[in-house]
């Protein structure tokens, strides 16, 4: 036995490396292997890269801005830099997978509440969460760059309807997507809004889906519905609005009159009225112009002013012009009027007929032609004959706008319509209160030009010397004479009265005794003395008394007849 092999010494530990690195680097392989698998899971799940021009910038951030699609988010973006001509944005989009081969060249993004404005109430959700980026997809591979929209696409762009253009003084709250609607029905929404050229108007493209397009027609009106219109009714005041959005985001309503008119065409252009009953005020494509004079001040007609005849609507005021007459020296205002005949119905089996057409089967009537413009001229003729006069009124008295009526005047002289090219209706007299308040200025004129003072101080000199006359004690005495007077002279008509009948006797008597006198004369003269020498004076001295007979006889029946003569006298009528 070999006792020289080594041995270990006592006390000394023998170390052997192990193959296991230790529990420490488990957490580093953890988390590499947890960033391996999320860049894998990643690189799987994410989807294709995109880059968008926008015109704006829109608040837009890396890594905070979502792309959204029905409310979905379906991306967001990976970097946001500036371009050169520093008025674009170049943004990168990293998009879900489920959007691959859904990226074509048709595709479409826009910015979301990039301008919060109360008129779109959906963007104002951008003042809390931020802008997002919207899109439509559409089938095909990505090109290398899309040019994006600075506010969302119109639906219409992809249905099918026509385009209308409406011309404004003002916009109001009508903007881009401001909806249309017939009778409260959306039907479509404004495509864009501009100012025209000569800066006097804006021109609003309107665009109505089909098939409500088929609902414009020559003479539909529309209007700005999106504001509260307040009016007066016959049940009180009334105030109208479309709807509560319609007050932030606009509204624009139309209506049409007539279903015959024809059909609108492709960029018809429509005046865009202030309100509903303006548009209604509006003249039609049938409406025939007239003429009215008015001295001024006839007062503030505006274009729009509606004429009435019968208190019925027949027309609207198209322009009112104040003119100058040199001759004169006067002032007029001289209102167009354009009046519808459709607003007067005929008789049975009767039509106006078109504009400038027949009516139909081209019968003539009891106006003598089947023309408008010859019929209503017709009419017109013979209701002036009967005193139809045009005048100036109000809707609302002392506060209502003004207002054209035609109403028949009382014994107007004579007028006529007149063969003009457009045809004057005479006036009458002003009906409305400035009318009434300019004659009485006149009257107040009239009332200043008189001397009041001095007529003031002639009657106060006139009752002076009345009061002096009625104070005076010679009036008084002279009063008091001409009682005693009248007492004497009641009396002594009183004692005539008695003593008439006595004297009238005496008198008959007298006369009876002439006539007995003359009587005995006569024929003592023609018995005993008929050759006596004083025979020759005989005859005068009888004719002597028997006149003198025939006066007291005349004087006893005129006494009789006129008993105060004895006092008064023989008038010269007796």
């Amino acid at each position: 036995m070999n006792d020289t092999a080594p041995r270990d010494k006592p006390g000394e530990a023998l170390v052997r490396p192990s193959r296991w690195p230790g529990w420490i680097w488990a957490v580093p392989i953890a988390a590499i292997a947890i960033v391996a698998y999320l860049a894998f899971k990643q690189f799987i799940e994410s989807g294709p890269n995109v880059a968008v021009i926008f015109p704006v910038a829109g608040n837009l951030q890396a890594g905070n801005t979502k792309v959204t699609y029905h409310g979905l988010e379906v991306g967001e973006v990976s970097s946001v830099s500036l371009q050169a001509d520093l008025q674009h944005v170049l943004v990168h989009l990293t998009m879900h997978s489920s959007l691959s081969g859904h990226l074509g060249p048709k595709t479409m993004f826009w910015i979301i509440g990039a301008s919060p404005s109360l008129t779109h109430l959906n963007s104002l959700k951008a003042l809390i969460g931020g802008p997002s980026i919207g899109m439509t997809p559409s089938p095909g591979s990505p090109p290398k760059r899309f040019t994006g929209l600075a506010q969302p696409p119109l639906e219409t762009s992809t249905k099918h309807g026509t385009r209308f253009v409406l011309t404004a003084s003002t916009l109001g709250n009508v903007s881009r997507g401001t909806v249309i609607s017939y009778r409260g029905l959306t039907v479509g929404r404004v495509d864009r809004t501009s100012l025209a050229p000569d800066g006097r108007h804006f021109t609003i493209q309107a665009f109505v889906s089909a098939p409500f397009d088929g609902l414009v027609h020559d003479d539909s009106r529309f209007w700005n519905a999106g504001a509260a219109q307040l009016s007066m009714a016959s049940g009180g005041p009334r105030l109208q609005m479309h709807s509560v959005p319609a007050l932030f985001e606009g509204a624009i309503a139309f209506e049409t009159p007539d279903d015959n008119a024809p059909r609108a065409g492709k960029g018809t252009q429509f005046p865009l009225a202030a309100s509903e009953a303006a548009a209604r005020a509006l003249p039609g494509p049938g409406a025939l112009d007239y003429r009215a004079v008015f001295p001024a001040p006839a007062g503030d007609v505006e274009t729009g002013a509606p004429v009435q005849l019968d208190s019925k609507r027949i027309g609207s005021v198209r322009r009112a012009v104040l003119r100058y007459d040199p001759g004169t020296g006067q002032l007029a205002e001289e209102v167009t009027l354009a009046l519808e005949p459709r607003l007067v119905a005929l008789p049975e089996g009767q039509s106006w007929g078109g504009p400038g057409g027949a009516s139909p089967g081209g019968a003539k009537d009891q106006f003598g032609s089947g023309r408008p413009r010859a019929m209503m001229d017709a009419m017109l003729r013979r209701l002036i004959a009967h005193g139809l006069r045009a005048e100036i009124g109000s809707t609302v008295p002392l506060v209502g706008g003004k207002n054209v009526t035609l109403a028949f005047v009382p014994d107007a002289p004579a007028a006529s319509l007149g063969d003009d090219p457009v045809p004057l209706i005479p006036s009458g007299s002003t009906g409305d209160i400035s009318g009434v308040l300019h004659s009485v200025e006149s009257v107040a004129a009239k009332l200043q030009a008189l001397p009041l003072d001095q007529i003031a101080a002639n009657l106060r000199q006139v009752s002076t010397h009345v009061a002096t006359l009625t104070s005076s004690p010679a009036l008084e005495q002279s009063l008091h004479h001409l009682d005693q007077t009248l007492a004497d002279a009641q009396a002594t008509m009183r004692s005539l009265s008695r003593s008439t009948p006595a004297l009238l006797a005496d008198l008959r008597r007298a006369s009876a005794q002439a006539d007995q006198t003359l009587a005995a004369a006569h024929s003592v003269v023609a018995g005993n003395y008929l050759g006596g020498p004083d025979s020759a004076g005989l005859p005068s001295t009888l004719y002597e008394l028997r006149r003198a007979a025939r006066s007291l006889r005349q004087l006893a029946d005129f006494l009789d007849q006129h008993p105060g003569a004895l006092i008064s006298g023989r008038s010269a009528n007796q």
